[in-house]
């Protein structure tokens, strides 16, 4: 099962996801690290990865939370996440840590207009 993309159902036309996240490796692209969201963006992936470059078998799975949004007709809602991923050597030797990076997001869910049934 291809999980790279989040699988929208029938009554969904699409999704953003606008975040921020804290700790290891967030500043490296010259961002500075803020307490705001981003601009919000098309949510084209089910996993987010990690910013933190030590992090393996990290990264942030939102589409668990997606499903439950649809479930309950919700169109916005925000979330707060640990990585579930842990650092390791620079050679991969040993496992040392486990990420602390820590990932908000706030998910809109854009629904396609109800049709009636009239005849």
């Amino acid at each position: 099962m291809d999980r790279s993309k989040p699988k929208f159902p029938p009554t969904v036309k699409g999704a953003t996801i606008a975040t921020h996240e804290f700790g290891k490796g967030v500043d490296r692209f010259g961002h500075v690290p803020s307490e705001s969201f981003g601009s919000p963006r098309p949510l084209t992936l089910s996993i987010i990865p990690c910013s933190n470059i030590d992090c393996r078998s990290g990264g942030y799975d939102v589409e668990g939370e997606f499903r439950i949004m649809v479930r309950e007709k919700l169109t916005e809602k925000e979330f707060s996440r640990f990585c579930p991923g842990y650092e390791d050597s620079p050679k991969g030797r040993r496992i040392s840590n486990r990420c602390l990076n820590i990932f908000h997001y706030r998910l809109t869910v854009i629904y396609k207009p109800e049709t009636s049934t009239t005849q």
